[in-house]
């Protein structure tokens, strides 16, 4: 089975390992699927925070995209929360 867009929010922070969830996700959509992920902002980081595991501010966004091979559609910040938008870096490739 295969999706067009795949959206969480308030899940990523909460992964064990964040890339290989992100690289399952991505394997689940379609040739030029999208992905958008809400995380809360920076200013949250020492509030209700006891079940976070991973804090993705500044670069560490970047990065987490980088090594699960996506790529920045658009970030949008609204109020508590970022919410990235995101589409696989891989061209031409078929999903199998």
């Amino acid at each position: 089975m295969r999706f067009d867009g795949i959206f969480s929010n308030n899940v990523l922070e909460h992964f064990r390992h964040p890339v290989q969830e992100l690289q399952r996700m991505e394997r689940l959509l379609h040739e030029g699927g999208s992905m958008a992920h809400a995380t809360p902002c920076f200013e949250y980081l020492y509030e209700y925070t006891r079940f976070h595991l991973h804090f993705f501010t500044g670069k560490s966004k970047d990065l987490l995209m980088q090594l699960a091979n996506l790529q920045l559609v658009e970030d949008i910040v609204d109020g508590d929360f970022i919410c990235r938008v995101m589409k696989s870096s891989r061209q031409g490739e078929c999903h199998a």
